[in-house]
């Protein structure tokens, strides 16, 4: 609701900007949402390995009388480090991930924003132009 009221303001205030708003968003949705549909699973199982490993590490503390006692510590060990190169495999792929699609999305946004910019900054340049003659004029 709130996209379309801004949508209308902006068509009232600028419908030059409007257009170039209006053509810069679809690639920007498209990407944005082949983003999420990709980082999310990822980073659900980022949170799933954390917790695997939260889970192995209180196991250890809780048990270390026991580990020690019957001599497991490089079981512990092993298992606690399986888990941990687990959750960095998983976090390395969520990073390339979005290290794939998140400067496209920030370079078509900052794009529009420029193009935009550097439309206000034409339109005050004429408007400063054609004001010139006349104030020479008094």
């Amino acid at each position: 609701m709130m996209i379309v009221a801004a949508g209308i303001v902006l068509v009232l205030v600028n419908p030059r900007l409007a257009l170039y708003t209006a053509v810069a968003m679809p690639p920007i949705t498209v990407l944005a949402l082949r983003f999420a549909r990709r980082v999310s699973p990822l980073s659900r199982q980022v949170q799933e390995r954390k917790e695997d490993v939260t889970e192995a590490a209180d196991e250890a503390v809780v048990g270390i009388e026991m580990v020690q006692a019957f001599g497991r510590e490089d079981d512990v060990r092993g298992r606690f480090g399986g888990k941990a190169e687990a959750v960095r495999d998983t976090v390395l792929r969520q990073a390339g991930v979005e290290a794939r699609h998140l400067p496209g999305l920030y370079c078509r946004a900052a794009a529009g924003a420029l193009r935009g910019g550097a439309l206000r900054l034409r339109r005050r340049g004429r408007r400063a132009a054609r004001a010139r003659p006349r104030d020479r004029a008094r």
